[in-house]
């Protein structure tokens, strides 16, 4: 392997466990004085066992199944799971769960690389077969109801397409379906609590629906420049902030490690984020370009939501911090997503040296 793509493998790896270092460090500032059991280290186990897997699983190959992959994670998420939390559907087995829809994110990619690869032309029709797999997708992921997921599928679907050569008539019907579908889901596919908390972000209630982003925002502005330290989260104020462990880690982490922290992380995310573009540019196949082009996007997508929601710059919609916010099934999903992008870079040197 050349010296750049060992710097390129060392980035994603070097990204992925300070990441899920941060992660720790703020789990524990949040579990302080609460009993965890021994089975909290296991998705961490299970999340370095999916990276190792991935980055020796050949793109292409796993991509050929990707219908079945696509067909196994929807189906998972239409079954009549345990709600967590009123919104993500949860898979019990004895003490253990799992929530589909993030396996679904990345099936989601590859389902759409897939498909693109058996696509000889990029017309309108060709571009609406892709919507209606990223429709597909959303239906059982809505009906949760699960927004910010939702929100998610839509934007690594447009983030893949948006690389592919789609001629100006599909470009302008994307747009025009863009138009009419976002007004009118805005206006009818909104459910009660979801409207109350845009309406909440959009009239600055600190009370009510507004008071998780209110509440998140107040602990980022008190962790100054060098923030309160470690461990300063607990006792911080007297109402706890909901969700401190998952959707809004990024606010316990702002608060004790202040701009200095805030700014390392944002860096973090950015070398990951980098590292597998430049993977996907030095893919060996359009397929593995694809793949690695849709795990960039998962990254980015999912960090930047969550980071702008804590920061009250969009509305709460429920998306955790990859690896770093509690969840295990989250860490597997995007732990074995990263070693796809690790993988893209191994089968071009591989081809290379046969």
């Amino acid at each position: 392997m050349t010296r750049a793509k060992q710097m390129n493998v060392a980035a994603i790896v070097a990204a992925a466990i300070t990441l899920v270092i941060a992660g720790l460090l703020t789990q524990h500032s949040v579990s302080v004085g609460v009993h965890r059991s021994t089975t909290h280290a296991l998705p961490y186990v299970a999340a370095g066992l999916a990276f190792a897997i991935a980055a020796f699983v050949p793109v292409d190959g796993l991509v050929r199944y990707a219908p079945l992959c696509y067909g196994l994670t929807l189906f998972a998420t239409c079954l009549p799971l345990d709600l967590s939390h009123g919104v993500h559907r949860r898979l019990t087995i004895g003490h253990f769960g799992f929530q589909p829809s993030e396996p679904l994110k990345l099936t989601l990619v590859l389902m759409i690389a897939w498909a693109l690869g058996r696509q000889a032309k990029r017309g309108t029709r060709e571009l609406a077969a892709i919507l209606l797999i990223v429709a597909g997708a959303m239906v059982p992921v809505l009906a949760s109801p699960d927004l910010g997921t939702a929100i998610l599928l839509v934007l690594f679907g447009a983030t893949m397409m948006a690389n592919e050569a789609f001629t100006t008539r599909a470009r302008a019907f994307a747009v025009a379906l863009v138009v009419v579908a976002v007004p009118s889901f805005l206006r009818f596919g909104l459910r009660d609590y979801q409207r109350a908390r845009l309406q909440g972000f959009l009239g600055h209630d600190p009370l009510g629906a507004g008071y998780q982003s209110a509440h998140a925002i107040r602990l980022v502005a008190t962790g100054s420049f060098w923030g309160r330290g470690f461990g300063a989260w607990a006792g911080a104020e007297p109402r706890p902030l909901p969700e401190a462990s998952s959707d809004f880690a990024f606010a316990v982490w702002a608060h004790e490690m202040g701009f200095v922290g805030v700014v390392a992380m944002v860096l973090v995310f950015g070398v990951l984020v980098a590292a597998l573009v430049r993977a996907s540019a030095r893919a060996r196949t359009e397929t593995s370009r694809r793949v690695a082009l849709g795990v960039a996007g998962l990254v980015f997508w999912q960090a930047a939501t969550n980071i702008a929601m804590v920061l009250g710059l969009v509305p709460v919609v429920g998306v955790p911090l990859p690896l770093v916010s509690h969840g295990g099934s989250s860490l597997v999903a995007v732990a074995f997503a990263l070693g796809l992008g690790v993988s893209v870079l191994r089968e071009r040197h591989e081809v290379s040296t046969k």
